[in-house]
This record gives structure tokens, C-alpha cells and sequence, in this order.
């Protein structure tokens, strides 16, 4: 199978951020559930790869 995968730049370009299907503007659930079972409260974080950072922001928001 040959998949193709759209350009990101152009879907940046194209489209609003919010509407794209990875945008999640809060800490997406599986993360704050995996943080909660491990007991992790701070620390640092990277975010890699995900959009325009809405991880990144709402891990802040609770002191990483």
C-alpha cells in the first residue's frame, strides 16, 4: 500500500488549526490518565510533533 500523507505546511496554510483532526485545546485525556496512574505531578515535558502545542500549554498550565 502507498500512502500518501498531505503536506503539513500546506494544511497549516489551508486550514484552521482547531479544526484539524489532532487539535485537542485541553490535556488530552489519555495523558492526564497515564500522568494520574503514574503519579506524576511536575516535571519537564516534550512535546514533539504535536501541532501548535496545546499539550505543551495545558502540561504547563499544571506546572511541568
Amino acid at each position: 500500500m502507498n500512502r500518501q500523507f498531505p503536506d503539513p505546511e500546506q494544511l497549516y496554510r489551508e486550514q484552521s488549526v482547531d479544526s484539524m483532526p489532532w487539535f485537542y485545546e485541553g490535556l488530552d485525556p489519555d495523558l492526564k490518565r497515564a500522568l494520574g496512574m503514574m503519579n506524576i505531578t511536575q516535571g519537564v515535558a516534550l512535546d514533539i510533533g504535536t501541532g501548535p502545542g496545546t499539550q505543551a500549554i495545558a502540561l504547563a498550565r499544571q506546572g511541568f
